[in-house]
C-alpha cells in the first residue's frame, strides 16, 4: 500500500510530536505562611531566602528576655527538692519515734497514751507537710511548662523542610498575633506542569507513572496527578501535572523537567 505525499507528512508530524519532550518548570507541592501565636518586636531572623530549612527549625525568634528569665526562675523552683528531701527525713525519724513509743506503751514501760498520741499527731502532721510539698512540687513542674510554653511560643518553627520562599519582617519590626512572617515551600514533593498538543492526551491516565528527566540528567519517576479537562482557548493545548517524590532527589522549585509522552504511547 502506497501513502500519498500528505498522508506521510501527517505520519511524519505525529510521530515527532509523539517523541518530543514536553518541558515545565518544578514548583513545590505546597507553601506555608508562617506566624506565631505571640506579637512582639523581632529580635532575629535565622534564615534568608533561598535556605534550605528542616522541619523544627527555629527561622525566626520575638524578643524573649522576660519570658526566657520567668521560665529560668520557674526551672530553678521546680529542680529545688531541698524541701521535700527534709520532709520525707522528718517523716521517717517521726514514723521510727511512734514505733518506738507505741511498743514501749505496750509493753507496759513510762510511756503514757497522752504522750503516743502527741508522737502519732505529729507523724500526720509531718505526712501532711510531705504530701504539699509534693502539690507545690507538681505544681511547680506545670508552671515551668507554662513558661516553657510562653518562651517558645515566641520562636517561629517551620513545620515541614523546604526552602524559605519570602520573609515578611525584619529585626526590629513589629510581629502581631496570627500574622505571616515567612513562607516555605515544602520539598516533599514537587510539581511539573508541561502544556501538550490535546491529542497528546489521549491514552493517558490519572496516577499513571511516568519517567522525568531533570536539568542535571538526572532521571526519576513521577505520577500523572491531572489532566486539564478542557484545553487552553488560545493555544489549543492541554496542561498535565506531575507530582515527583522529592524526598531523596534533593530537586530544587525553579529546576527544569522533561517528560516524554511518547516513550508511553
Amino acid at each position: 500500500m502506497r501513502c500519498g505525499p500528505g498522508l506521510l507528512l501527517l505520519l511524519l508530524v505525529s510521530l515527532t510530536a509523539a517523541a518530543a519532550p514536553y518541558s515545565g518548570v518544578f514548583e513545590g507541592v505546597s507553601t506555608r505562611s508562617l506566624a506565631l501565636d505571640a506579637s512582639g518586636v523581632v529580635a532575629e531572623v535565622q534564615v534568608a531566602v533561598g535556605d534550605r530549612v528542616t522541619e523544627g527549625e527555629v527561622l525566626l525568634e520575638l524578643e524573649s528576655n522576660a519570658e526566657r528569665l520567668e521560665m529560668q526562675r520557674r526551672r530553678l523552683q521546680w529542680e529545688d527538692r531541698s524541701e521535700l528531701a527534709a520532709l520525707e527525713r522528718q517523716v521517717e525519724v517521726r514514723r521510727e519515734r511512734y514505733g518506738i513509743l507505741e511498743r514501749l506503751h505496750e509493753e507496759g514501760r513510762a510511756v503514757s497514751r497522752e504522750q503516743l498520741l502527741t508522737a502519732e499527731l505529729e507523724l500526720v502532721s509531718a505526712e501532711t507537710a510531705r504530701e504539699q510539698a509534693r502539690l507545690r512540687e507538681s505544681r511547680e513542674a506545670l508552671e515551668y511548662q507554662l513558661a516553657e510554653a510562653a518562651y517558645e511560643s515566641r520562636q517561629l518553627r517551620t513545620p515541614i523542610a523546604g526552602i524559605v520562599a519570602r520573609i515578611e519582617r525584619k529585626p526590629g519590626e513589629w510581629l502581631s498575633t496570627g500574622e505571616g512572617a515567612l513562607e516555605v515551600v515544602d520539598l516533599s514533593a514537587l510539581v511539573l506542569r508541561v502544556n501538550v498538543p490535546e491529542g497528546m492526551v489521549r491514552g493517558l491516565r490519572h496516577g499513571e507513572t511516568m519517567p522525568l528527566t531533570l536539568s542535571d540528567g538526572r532521571t526519576a519517576e513521577a505520577v500523572l496527578t491531572r489532566i486539564a479537562p478542557v484545553a487552553d482557548a488560545a493555544t489549543g493545548l492541554v496542561e498535565l501535572r506531575f507530582r515527583l517524590d522529592n524526598t531523596n532527589l534533593g530537586a530544587r522549585p525553579g529546576m527544569e523537567g522533561q517528560v516524554n509522552l511518547g516513550a508511553t504511547l
